[in-house]
């Protein structure tokens, strides 16, 4: 069960074949009244190369 007060990290990890690896990860803190995001970095996707 998930109860205020509690963190939850979720992590995706993405792989490209025969080039790299990394996990995307993102921690929210649990409130009474929802999740809170405990990263305060832009939420937005940026293009490499």
């Amino acid at each position: 069960m998930i109860e205020a007060g509690m963190v939850l990290a979720f992590e995706i990890p993405l792989y490209i074949d025969g080039l790299a690896s990394f996990n995307l990860e993102d921690q929210f803190l649990i409130t009474p009244d929802g999740p809170k995001p405990m990263n305060r970095l832009p939420r937005r996707l940026e293009r490499i190369g």
